[in-house]
């Protein structure tokens, strides 16, 4: 599913103002052969995997499921002046949501690394510092004015991390 990204001339406003983490994943889609302990060994081990890559983050997740459900989701986000945030504003760009987003200069836009071995344990790489660190509260307000008042908001307990 897409979200579209949102004009202030719209008349509808959005019942539900998502804030969280927006990235890329790149997902590993088979199980490894083996558990990862038992992935040791003297040379390097090299899987052939089907891999594919997916916007996600909490922010879009929820937001998708939110507009499969009725729901009228407004994401506030930040992603990377990069290939990824590329990626991640043409997600919003379909409909569904509306997406108030800052592109910055300063950090990438989050990557994840998401693989599961043979039990179905899940490996979570994700970058260590990303745009999503930079949604502050001042972007959050200065977006938000320009739409009816939201009458609930989900939030991501990994954003805002800003204490402005």
């Amino acid at each position: 599913m897409r979200c579209r990204p949102t004009t202030r001339a719209e008349p509808v406003s959005p019942p539900l103002l998502v804030l969280g983490d927006l990235c890329v994943d790149t997902v590993v889609t088979g199980r490894l052969p083996q558990s990862w302990h038992e992935i040791v060994a003297p040379e390097e081990p090299i899987f052939r995997m089907p891999i594919d890559d997916r916007i996600g983050g909490s922010a879009y997740n929820f937001a998708r499921h939110a507009a499969a459900a009725g729901m009228r989701p407004l994401i506030v986000g930040c992603v990377g002046d990069d290939l990824a945030g590329n990626s991640v504003l043409s997600a919003l760009a379909g409909p569904g949501c509306r997406a108030e987003i800052e592109r910055t200069g300063s950090a990438p836009t989050a990557r994840s690394l998401v693989s599961f071995d043979a039990g179905g344990t899940r490996l979570l790489m994700t970058t260590e510092r990303s745009a999503n660190d930079l949604l502050s509260r001042e972007f959050v307000r200065r977006q938000v004015v320009g739409h009816a008042r939201p009458s609930s908001v989900w939030l991501s307990g990994d954003c805002l991390r800003d204490p402005t």
